[in-house]
């Protein structure tokens, strides 16, 4: 096998080129609380944190949910009396059947699919499918019992953010296809304007 990587042309930096995030994320974590950054953002203002829930880092097999990643973030979030606005239901499991899931007019199925170009990859379930809006809704049914307070509000993702709203969530419209960065309105549910 041939060694390719004495003819790249790449740049000297300070930093590891290797993204690593596996490995790297317990020391970058351990590393923000030894200089107390989430108390730090809190001091210097900040009072309300964006987390985006995927649902396919959530229940990686039908049934079998892990939330501990969300879970330490939220955990963070609220030692430092940061209050969380958390998008759920983005990205669908990949383990359903293929007719749960949304297809582009050229029938292209959206498991998995760069469906608006760009780096993003997109798995959408159809809303024309009964058993898939069953399945969104049991899991947004569970993110609400596991998240939803007054510290954390949420509100439902996909390809239609906020068109799905069930007791526990509140009305929010995001669309990040319309500019390069996100535009998020939201009504909280002690009337600000996030």
């Amino acid at each position: 096998m041939t060694d390719y990587k004495d003819t790249l042309n790449l740049p000297n930096t300070d930093f590891p080129m290797k993204g690593n995030l596996a490995n790297r994320e317990p020391e970058m974590l351990a590393h923000w609380e030894a200089i107390g950054l989430y108390r730090q953002m809190r001091e210097a203002g900040v009072r309300t944190a964006f987390e985006r829930l995927y649902w396919d880092d959530v229940e990686k097999r039908p049934g079998v949910y892990d939330w501990s990643k969300t879970d330490a973030t939220v955990e963070r979030c609220l030692a430092a009396d940061i209050k969380v606005l958390m998008r759920v239901g983005d990205d669908a499991p990949q383990f359903f059947p293929d007719d749960w899931y949304m297809r582009d007019a050229r029938g292209t199925l959206w498991r998995n699919h760069n469906g608006y170009g760009g780096d993003d990859w997109y798995t959408l379930l159809s809303p024309w499918c009964v058993e898939a809006q069953i399945a969104e809704r049991e899991f947004l049914l569970k993110c609400i019992d596991r998240y939803a307070g007054r510290t954390v509000q949420l509100y439902a993702g996909g390809p239609h953010g906020g068109e799905v709203i069930l007791p526990g969530m509140i009305p929010c419209y995001c669309d990040e296809h319309i500019h390069t960065h996100p535009h998020l309105v939201s009504a909280s549910a002690d009337n600000t304007t996030v």
